[in-house]
């Protein structure tokens, strides 16, 4: 293998440029090809068509699992704590501001971080 000063590829065995021709052709027939089959189509038409789906192919129709967004109703000592709990996730997404100009949101726990964050 062998580099010329204009960075062209110049094979220095026949082994090399018999290579080289090969491919070269090989690259020919593949451009001839394309243009034939390019040929009937108009490039600046845009063509909505989809390739036909393959028969042969099995897909299994998979059906996602329909999640109920039904609320669980507790009796008793489990109902108030569901409800002590309730209160205290919307407190806890009231605490929540700026950790600094144009930053990211965070959690502030205490009064102390209230009066500092921001600054």
């Amino acid at each position: 293998m062998f580099i010329v000063p204009d960075n062209t590829y110049k094979p220095k065995t026949k082994k090399e440029k018999d290579k080289l021709r090969a491919r070269k052709s090989a690259e020919k027939t593949a451009k001839k090809e394309r243009e034939k089959r390019n040929f009937n189509k108009i490039s600046s038409i845009p063509s909505y068509t989809y390739e036909q789906r393959n028969e042969n192919l099995k897909i299994a129709d998979i059906v996602a699992p329909v999640v109920s967004a039904t609320k669980i109703e507790y009796e008793g000592e489990m109902a108030e704590r569901e409800r002590l709990a309730q209160e205290e996730a919307n407190r806890r997404k009231q605490c929540v501001a700026p950790a600094y100009n144009k930053g990211a949101y965070t959690y502030i726990s205490s009064e102390e971080q209230a009066k500092w964050i921001g600054r």
